[in-house]
């Protein structure tokens, strides 16, 4: 198991690897890359009052017992994370007020 490290070359049965060990060449029979992702919080006039969260974080908050029954929720951003999150939201009692999609609707073709 390598973390925290980065793929430099990938050929059929082996790849160059670079990471906090140094480089390495690898043999393998089978791969796995597990990427991984994280929440991208881009600065927005009001982003860090109080009750404004990232859609990621407000969906783990509500699995975890987050009290939500009547709260009003807008949830804006990027990416198909949004809608998970809002139906996540909406399941434990959130009304959500609006769903607000930063792309634009020409790179959503």
């Amino acid at each position: 198991l390598l973390t925290q490290t980065q793929i430099l070359l990938a050929q059929p049965g082996w790849l160059l690897a670079d990471g906090p060990h140094g480089s390495l060449q690898l043999h393998y029979a089978a791969l796995v890359l597990a990427t991984g992702a994280r929440e991208l919080l881009l600065p927005f006039p009001g982003w860090t009052l109080p009750g404004v969260t990232g859609a990621g974080a407000a969906q783990a908050l509500a699995k975890q017992g987050w009290p939500l029954a009547g709260k009003r929720v807008v949830v804006a951003g990027s990416g198909p994370l949004l809608l998970a999150s809002a139906a996540t939201l909406q399941r434990h009692g959130a009304q959500v007020l609006g769903i607000h999609e930063q792309t634009s609707q020409a790179a959503l073709r």
